[in-house]
């Protein structure tokens, strides 16, 4: 008695193949806006930082009372300026330092260190003006501030400056 083995084939059809990389594309592709999105949103959130960074270093300057030896007549404030371009309402940079004159939001930062946001991030803004933080305080002038960073594609985030000089 002969008996036959029976073999199977084992494999997929070209049709099950064609069907599972179209899948696979397709998922592909709708997650490609997600991840743009996730990299524009950190570049937004990481300008954020480097503002936040900043403002609670003039702060603390102002607080310790720090003077320029160069111009001494600052008594101590520090603060950031921010450059609002007259024609896009937009602030791409600011200058960090002491001003001189701080009741002028367009007033000359002296000993200051321009900073410059990256990858179409601004500020949308009017005109000019200035944040100063008093000395030995640490109180902002104006008394509360909310400073919104934006990128060209429609995210936003707030940096929120309080009376007593939280800034979150």
């Amino acid at each position: 008695m002969t008996t036959m083995k029976k073999t199977t084939v084992c494999g997929f059809t070209l049709i099950e193949l064609l069907v599972g990389v179209s899948v696979i594309a397709i998922l592909s592709l709708a997650s490609i806006p997600v991840f743009t999105n996730v990299g524009t949103n950190q570049t937004l959130t990481q300008n954020v930082e480097n503002l936040k960074s900043d403002l609670k270093l003039a702060q603390e300057k102002a607080i310790s009372g720090a003077v320029s030896g160069v111009y001494p007549n600052t008594n101590g404030l520090w603060g950031a300026r921010f450059n609002c371009d007259p024609v896009s309402g937009k602030a791409t940079s600011y200058i960090l330092g002491q001003p001189q004159d701080p009741s002028d939001a367009a007033s000359t930062i002296i000993s200051g260190t321009t900073k410059t946001f990256t990858y179409n991030v601004y500020i949308y803004c009017a005109a000019p003006f200035q944040v100063v933080f008093g000395r030995l305080t640490g109180k902002p002038t104006p008394s509360s501030v909310t400073i919104v960073l934006k990128d060209d594609n429609g995210h936003q985030r707030s940096i929120n400056i309080g009376s007593e000089g939280g800034i979150r």
